[in-house]
């Protein structure tokens, strides 16, 4: 084995791989929203109370402390929290005290603050009807007093409708529902966004771009009209539109880890990987850290770059959360197969095409790696399947290695 393909075998504890990152205030909000996103409470509590102690009057804190208690099914130091928010900042946390309030069961209170906020406009029975954490409320009557007293709008009404149709998988009466209303009131972004949405669950992405691109119109600040706008003008390969949009919308952006990183990924795709790196390395090490696609694509701009033990260990993270991505292990198996670790590329190589029989790029790379060990009649039939699967690249090969 040769010296580059030995350092790629070395044991993974060998690479120092920590980073020292300012304990700023904006670094530990987006630890706390990454640990949110994938329900690991405790480490988010953790993370709260070191952004409490930088800034002990910042109200947003304890609401988001308040709704992860309330998650943890602790009512009571939820609304605590809930408490504290409304003496910092008056007004800020009617509605989540009410539903603190509701899972305390001290219904005559949620109706109260609920009537209050309905009369005020800032909340609706619809909002309220979708909300789990007012759970057996809906189910009293102080429910069936607010629903006397305060009628579902016809918006709401077909809101409500379209819900049922999703959750039951009625999608074409869904979309039926969503264009009559448009129809009459074409302004409405959260149906275009929620149209996009159901397109893309019945596999129509063209259709499903134009939808986010009509509520990304409508509402240009709202930040998931962004990330779904963009993410599929980058899947889409239209990533300098894409570029535009965020590099406009960054600032905005700064603590949304899950949309900054289509930032780095358009980034790689126009060949800018030096950028790249550093926008993908900080939100998977410090954020996005279960993020597949994030890896990916940091482990393919390592790659382009020839950092190849940092695109391994990225590549390996994206295995070990995603075990039988074909494309994943095929990029892991280039990897191998550029600095000649041939039997370790061979084995991924034969892998994908047992796991995926009909990509042709798979065959090919089998065949070469079988090539470069010698295996010359191997790599010929292995050229042979990649050709007859339309991987016109094989010809070259056959031609040159396969015709005597």
């Amino acid at each position: 084995m040769n010296k580059s393909a030995y350092i790629l075998l070395i044991p993974i504890f060998l690479f120092n791989l920590n980073f020292s990152y300012s304990q700023s205030y904006n670094f530990f909000i987006k630890k706390i929203k990454a640990f949110v996103f994938y329900q690991e409470y405790d480490s988010a509590l953790v993370y709260l109370q070191k952004a409490m102690k930088k800034s002990p009057d910042d109200y947003k804190l304890y609401i988001t402390k308040g709704d992860i208690l309330l998650s943890k099914k602790n009512p009571n130091g939820a609304l605590n929290n809930y408490l504290t928010a409304e003496k910092l900042k008056p007004e800020s946390s009617k509605y989540k005290l009410a539903q603190a309030y509701a899972q305390l069961q001290k219904y005559n209170k949620t109706y109260e603050i609920l009537k209050n906020l309905l009369n005020q406009r800032k909340t609706s029975l619809y909002k309220i009807k979708n909300n789990k954490n007012f759970g057996k409320f809906l189910e009293t009557e102080y429910w069936n007093k607010l629903t006397s007293e305060f009628k579902f709008s016809s918006y709401e009404n077909i809101l409500t409708d379209i819900d049922f149709d999703i959750k039951y998988e009625n999608y074409n009466n869904a979309l039926d529902k969503i264009d009559e209303y448009l129809e009459k009131s074409s302004r409405k972004h959260y149906l275009h966004y929620l149209k996009g949405k159901i397109l893309l669950q019945i596999k129509d992405t063209a259709a499903a771009m134009k939808s986010f691109e009509n509520a990304y119109r409508i509402k240009s600040n709202n930040t998931d009209y962004i990330t779904a706008y963009c993410s599929l003008l980058i899947l889409k390969q239209k990533n300098k539109k894409a570029l535009g949009i965020l590099t406009a919308k960054y600032k905005k952006l700064a603590n949304k880890p899950n949309t900054i990183k289509w930032y780095g990924i358009a980034m790689h795709n126009i060949g800018k990987n030096k950028r790249a790196i550093p926008i993908l390395t900080d939100s998977t090490l410090k954020y996005l850290y279960k993020d597949t696609l994030s890896y990916y694509y940091l482990a393919q701009s390592y790659s382009t770059e020839k950092q190849y033990l940092n695109a391994l260990k990225a590549i390996n993270k994206a295995i070990s959360l995603d075990k039988n991505n074909p494309e994943y292990i095929f990029l892991r198996g280039e990897i191998y197969f550029k600095t000649r670790a041939y039997k370790v590329a061979l084995k991924d190589f034969k892998y994908i095409t047992d796991l995926n029989p009909t990509n042709g790029k798979y065959y090919f790379y089998l065949a070469r790696t079988l090539l470069a060990q010698g295996y010359k009649y191997d790599a010929c039939k292995n050229f042979k399947k990649a050709f007859r699967l339309k991987y016109m690249k094989a010809n070259d090969y056959m031609l040159k290695y396969c015709n005597n």
